[in-house]
């Protein structure tokens, strides 16, 4: 409360003769803005103070693009992700954590085609496999409930916003034996935002540190295509369910 008390303070010293030339709804309006921010500051000077916990995480997921166009040529594949935490407890069942994270999130397509056989002078069928690679770098903000009173089990929910920093297509024509490397970046948007859904638990291994293992689904909740209608990537949003593993220290 010292906080809004030194800036009320201050702002009635300083501005007490232009105050008088406002209305008093606007001066009180003035009041009560100054000091949401001196509480919001408050807060954040209290929450960035002490640091609870600090992991260090990694694991696997299914990843996938869903409302992809021509479902039945679309695969989900294995990403992966790995990064560093750092959480605050907010009371006894409650957490917040900030996740900083590397990301490998895409999809994978197997589609028939015909082409021409030069060898034959004949068209004939044969295979395209496509694997799609996006390298993100995500920060996320998921607050934990805690199930229990030995704070083990917990489920959590919080956004994410991530950053794309490559893609990679990689292209196998399976009906020749050739393949190829390209990159659409310019045909998707280089920000993801979504929501983290998790559920974990805790097992200690001493007084000051425990080994985390969960299960997360982030939800990309806008369409990352730049591609123009009647394409197959005309809509595409990511999904990601994984397995993570990290190392808490108390």
């Amino acid at each position: 409360m010292h906080y809004e008390l030194a800036v009320y303070i201050c702002l009635t010293k300083r501005y007490s003769g232009m105050s008088n030339l406002l209305p008093f709804s606007l001066k009180a309006k003035l009041i009560l803005w100054f000091m949401v921010v001196a509480s919001t500051a408050h807060a954040q000077f209290r929450l960035f103070n002490g640091i609870d916990e600090i992991e260090i995480a990694g694991g696997v997921s299914l990843v996938w693009l869903e409302d992809v166009k021509y479902e039945n040529y679309n695969v989900s594949k294995i990403g992966y992700f790995g990064g560093v935490g750092l959480g605050w407890q907010i009371c006894d069942k409650l957490d917040i954590d900030i996740k900083f994270q590397f990301q490998r999130k895409g999809i994978n397509r197997l589609y028939d085609v015909r082409y021409f056989n030069e060898v034959t002078q004949d068209f004939q069928d044969g295979e395209i496999y496509e694997s799609w690679n996006f390298n993100y770098f995500t920060i996320s903000l998921p607050v934990s409930y805690y199930l229990d009173n030995k704070r083990k089990f917990y489920v959590g929910l919080g956004p994410f916003l991530s950053k794309l920093r490559k893609l990679q297509i990689e292209t196998q024509y399976r009906y020749n034996g050739t393949h190829e490397v390209s990159s659409g970046l310019s045909n998707f948007k280089d920000i993801d935002f979504g929501v983290t859904v998790l559920l974990g638990h805790n097992l200690q291994l001493s007084g000051f540190l425990d080994i985390n293992l969960g299960l997360f689904f982030d939800i990309g909740l806008i369409d990352i295509s730049n591609y123009s209608n009647n394409t197959a990537f005309q809509i595409a949003r990511t999904r990601s369910l994984g397995l993570s593993i990290a190392l808490k220290k108390n």
